[in-house]
């Protein structure tokens, strides 16, 4: 959020939305230039000195090769910084109160930054931190009574109050863990370390000294394998350790931050050139693969913070900090003459850690032509039929890069996010229509649920894109459509075998918005790169709507078989219903369902019988189901319940009210579970009962 929040006056100053990312990451990236120079200032190198230590923190691929994860990039540069905030603090334990509490300021109002940048290096930053205080206190037991006073509350105020902060700003202060196949998949595998990723670095391209990978060979992702090289730093910084740490205490914090970094960074199994099995699909890693187990797998699977961090191989930054300073420290305790060596020493990590440039540099001015080109053929068209201010949804749904994007430009309200942690936090606070959409799916099942978003003025219209909403944020349009790109970013998304093309979606959609537009209530407007539905004008309005409802009740004739005659049961079945099964239909815990009564019955006299089971009803676990009439002002009155103990269907009948046509009802089952809760599958589906058919009696 620091790097948005940036932006985002650059936005207000006028600049296109890519020359104001592109300055605010430029302003954040001199920050972590200016931190890094500190770092190494405050472990005693010269100024000219610490700005070549500098350059070389910066130029690491942990760093430049996460620049598309953004934030992420930037606070994997900033670590210097907020290295240097500790040490600052813990220096001054034993000074005066004014000045250990300026240096407690700064190091609070990182810790807050480091949160709301990336949660990864804040990890980082906190353990590095507690080494840091364990060495302290190790180091000088007498400076204990001032780390108490000043030091200790300075670090538990800073990251307590940093992730009070965020999970009031979030709402919430975990998210669904992930398996630990996760964390082994996305480990670092020694082999990557060592030999970097061929078509990433010019240098080690030009000497023969790399290797070609792919996701369909070794498990995780790219950002595994080409942000993870570091031999020539992590040969010089032992080196330097072992020359300084006779005489350099500090040699000593900092391998121990290094090697934990690089522990952790490992996950719970070894890798050294691990690769899939015969047959073997997806990036997940299961245990069987790797040497052996490395320890850390309880720490992933439980500890608060640590278990977040299921991009292991991410730790390998901590491992780098360790080893930079260790370099710095050598470097400063080097004596002049040396100078011009230590001065060869960081032009050739600069050296081995750079890119092809040239590549580089094309990609970049690509990359800023095709949101240009995006503006133009996606933004532009849309805003045309688009109202600012309008409720939309972009489906099917996913990780929707782009509609994070287009929604600020076109001033409209989606519902769309980017980021699985975000669609986790806003899918539980959707409307009840969106909520039975799946991720990443759109077929013929989903168009009750599309209409029904319409009709309840949940949302004003539904963009099906023929864009993929992730990927093609990072290529426009697609890998065989992409222009002027270098060959190793084609190769980055060539495997990438869901990444397809408009004209390839936009068949694959081709029946599903036929289908749309045969419906009488909707209106589909299709474009090259899109089509927009929406209710047809006639039904725009609140009357509109409530004749649109009308219309779709009239086709509903008794008996109902819910679930063979889908297209009723879709007429009648409101908010809190799954979708429809072979032969069931589950409520969730509470559901709604609106019904048309026959014309005999609007006099009175009737009864509305309706034919349902409970979920998992037994002797030993009654189920209780309920039915009630929702009048008029919207309260439920009257309910008529039964309990149930087995798995049969139970027939409820509820009086029907003299002179209405239409009856809203209200199903509640407070019991209502989920499979996966009895341990009877992994269906984490709330379900309550299973409305099996309707039918009215006359008394």
């Amino acid at each position: 959020m620091p790097l948005a929040w940036l932006a985002g006056w650059f936005v207000r100053l006028g600049l296109q939305a890519s020359d104001a990312y592109a300055a605010a990451d430029a302003l954040w990236l001199i920050v972590g230039y200016v931190g890094a120079h500190r770092f190494a200032r405050a472990l005693g190198a010269k100024s000219g000195m610490a700005a070549l230590a500098a350059a070389a923190w910066m130029t690491l691929p942990m760093i430049w090769a996460h620049q598309s994860y953004s934030s992420l990039a930037l606070g994997m540069a900033l670590l210097p910084l907020y290295l240097s905030s500790a040490l600052a603090l813990f220096d001054l334990s034993t000074a005066s109160f004014r000045r250990q509490g300026c240096a407690a300021a700064i190091f609070v109002a990182l810790c807050v930054i480091a949160l709301f940048m990336d949660g990864y290096t804040f990890m980082m930053f906190a353990v590095a931190s507690a080494i840091l205080l364990a060495f302290r206190f190790i180091a000088s037991p007498v400076s204990w009574p001032g780390i108490a006073r000043g030091v200790l509350p300075a670090y538990l105020v800073g990251f307590g109050g940093a992730y009070l902060l965020y999970t009031g700003y979030m709402g919430q202060s975990a998210f669904s863990p992930a398996p630990l196949d996760f964390f082994r998949g996305w480990a670092l595998d020694l082999t990557f370390l060592i030999k970097p990723s061929q078509g990433e670095f010019w240098l080690w391209d030009w000497l023969g000294w790399s290797r070609a990978r792919s996701d369909s060979v070794f498990f995780g992702d790219a950002s595994v394998w080409i942000t993870t090289f570091a031999l020539p730093l992590s040969f010089i910084g032992l080196g330097c350790f072992l020359a300084v740490r006779k005489h350099d205490r500090r040699a000593w914090l900092l391998l121990v931050v290094a090697l934990f970094g690089l522990y952790m960074s490992l996950g719970p199994s070894l890798k050294i050139g691990a690769v899939k099995p015969d047959g073997a699909s997806g990036p997940f890693m299961q245990a069987e693969a790797g040497l052996m187990p490395t320890g850390n797998a309880f720490v992933s699977e439980h500890i608060p913070g640590f278990r977040a961090m299921r991009a292991a191989y991410r730790w390998e930054a901590l491992f780098l900090l360790g080893m930079w300073g260790l370099v710095v420290l050598g470097a400063a305790r080097a004596r002049p003459r040396h100078g011009w060596v230590w001065t060869a020493v960081y032009v050739l990590l600069i050296v081995s850690s750079m890119p092809h440039l040239v590549d580089m540099s094309r990609d970049y001015r690509n990359y800023r032509r095709d949101l240009a080109t995006i503006d133009r053929e996606v933004a532009a068209p849309l805003a045309a039929r688009i109202s600012v201010g309008s409720k939309v949804f972009f489906m099917p749904f996913g990780n929707d890069v782009m509609a994070n994007y287009l929604s600020p430009r076109l001033g409209v309200i989606a519902y769309n996010v980017g980021g699985d942690k975000q669609i986790e936090i806003a899918r539980d606070r959707w409307p009840p229509n969106l909520q039975k959409f799946a991720m990443n799916r759109f077929g013929l099942g989903d168009l009750p649920a599309i209409r029904a978003t319409l009709l309840d003025h949940e949302v004003d219209a539904v963009i099906i894109p023929y864009f993929d909403s992730l990927w093609a944020a990072h290529l426009w349009p697609c890998v065989a459509e992409a222009k002027g790109y270098s060959a190793l970013t084609l190769a980055l998304f060539d495997t990438n075998r869901s990444f397809l093309c408009p004209a390839q979606i936009k068949a694959a959609y081709a029946g599903n918005v036929e289908a749309l537009r045969k419906d009488a209530l909707l209106s589909v407007d299709e474009q090259p790169l899109f089509s927009i539905v929406t209710l047809k004008p006639m039904y725009a309005s609140e009357a509109g709507r409530r004749e649109a409802r009308a219309k779709l009740l009239s086709g509903v004739h008794y008996p109902l078989d819910i679930v063979n005659d889908v297209e009723a049961a879709d007429a009648v079945l409101g908010n809190g219903w799954h979708d429809k099964e072979p032969v069931n239909r589950w409520s969730g815990a509470s559901a709604d369902l609106t019904i048309p009564v026959p014309a005999e019955c609007k006099q009175g006299g009737c009864t509305a019988e309706f034919h349902l089971l409970a979920f998992a009803a037994t002797p030993q676990r009654p189920v209780s189901v309920s039915l009630a009439i929702v009048d008029v002002s919207g309260v439920s009155a009257s309910p008529v319940s039964a309990t149930m103990l087995d798995d049969a269907v139970h027939t409820l009948a509820v009086p029907v009210p003299e002179g209405r046509s239409v009856v809203t009802l209200h199903v509640d089952v407070p019991a209502a579970t989920s499979p996966a809760a009895l341990g009877m599958s992994v269906d984490s589906r709330v379900l309550g009962a299973s409305l099996r058919g309707i039918d009215f009696r006359q008394q």
